[in-house]
């Protein structure tokens, strides 16, 4: 800890200048944050969600070229196409963005769980 950035400073009327030299887990606090949390194992409930998040990467990688190319053959322009078939790409993405978030949260996957139990109920 030879040389420790102030968190924060009073300035008036001054210009700051300065060089970021690491971030996330090499500066000091980042590596405090992982001595105080440790590594924890992952849970089959994170293995499942890391499992499904993979599944959509392989099907973005299969489906993004088959929509680009069959969009691309069936109406000639192909800027058009690669347009449409990179918003599937965005759409696929997000879609199940709002849902990996809820599901890697412990909040989040109770209300998941709530919500597929009110489904099934009769």
């Amino acid at each position: 800890m030879g040389s420790l950035a102030r968190i924060s400073a009073l300035t008036s009327k001054t210009t700051p200048t300065g060089v970021i030299v690491h971030t996330g887990a090499k500066t000091y606090f980042g590596q405090l944050a992982d001595q105080i949390a440790g590594r924890r194992e992952l849970t089959s409930f994170d293995k499942g969600v890391n499992r499904f998040i993979w599944l959509m990467i392989r099907f973005m990688h299969v489906m993004v070229p088959g929509v680009f190319l069959i969009n691309g053959l069936t109406k000639g322009n192909w800027l058009e196409a690669l347009l449409f078939a990179v918003a599937v790409a965005g759409r696929l993405d997000a879609g199940n963005a709002a849902h990996d978030r809820d599901c890697k949260s412990r909040q989040g996957r109770d209300r998941y769980v709530e919500k597929a139990r009110d489904r099934e109920a009769p």
